[in-house]
């Protein structure tokens, strides 16, 4: 079973999750989406894997994803759990919807009549403890024709919601074509993997070139977009950094090193 890596093409940006290449001093490695990945590689039909555990700033939440393999079905489900230690409860936030045909829904009612893999990752909490960062993947093993979402869990709300990426796409797109860069024929790609350091919860993208003609970039350009960062509501997009080597992605959840248990 392999895990979905290349996704979708949103006004001519290329999403990467599960496997991406991410520019910036933090190694791929350490990326969210790839121990997601990793954990779900180990699926086996009729059996769950989960993947790391990640503790709230708060000490006393902890979520992580849950997959399993459904050979009769020919589908790849999983879900996000949160588990409250201090109460001792547990309650799952997101979960691979189907419709009566056993085909994988979208967040806006959609069937995928050729996916059979839906994965959520869970990519960091926000440092109030507040808030959930979570991108979950829709697809087909084995090809490359894939859909994604960036979602936030409102804890107190208990509320899901999509963060839209237009604004950050044409805020992208505007500031490098000041810059000489022609996006005609060019891909990008975006990775979320934290926060900005900032006083209101807003997830941080890592954005780099996938492919593009050479003759549409200045001199000396290194294929790095930058580090962007918008508000929950997709909104006020901004550009933190565009220097690959300067880290200013912040992650306020701890990876825990014991796999984590609902009960």
């Amino acid at each position: 079973m392999s895990t979905i890596r290349v996704l979708f093409a949103i006004s001519g940006a290329v999403i990467l999750f599960g496997t991406a290449r991410v520019y910036s001093s933090i190694e791929v490695a350490d990326s969210r989406s790839t121990l997601c990945s990793k954990a779900f590689q180990q699926a086996q039909p009729g059996r769950s894997v989960t993947t790391a555990g990640i503790l709230a700033p708060n000490k006393s939440l902890v979520a992580w994803s849950e997959a399993t393999l459904e050979p009769a079905a020919n589908i790849f489900r999983t879900a996000v759990i949160i588990r409250d230690k201090t109460t001792g409860t547990s309650e799952t936030v997101f979960r691979t919807q189907t419709n009566q045909a056993g085909q994988i829904v979208g967040p806006t009612g959609k069937a995928f009549e050729w996916a059979n893999a839906d994965q959520f990752c869970v990519i960091d909490w926000s440092r109030d403890s507040g808030h959930l960062l979570v991108r979950e993947v829709i697809g087909r093993t084995e090809a490359d024709n894939r859909t994604a979402n960036v979602w936030i869990y409102a804890l107190q709300a208990k509320r899901r919601s999509v963060i839209p990426l237009s604004a950050l796409h044409r805020a992208i797109v505007d500031h490098w074509k000041r810059k000489g860069v022609n996006f005609h024929g060019v891909d990008y790609l975006l990775d979320p993997d934290g926060w900005e350091d900032s006083d209101r919860p807003r997830p941080a993208f890592i954005v780099t070139v996938l492919e593009g003609p050479p003759t549409n970039f200045p001199s000396g350009f290194d294929d790095f977009l930058g580090v962007w960062s918008v508000s929950l509501s997709g909104a006020e997009p901004k550009l933190l950094t565009e220097n690959r080597n300067l880290n200013v992605v912040r992650r306020y959840g701890q990876v825990k090193s014991e796999q984590p248990s609902s009960r």
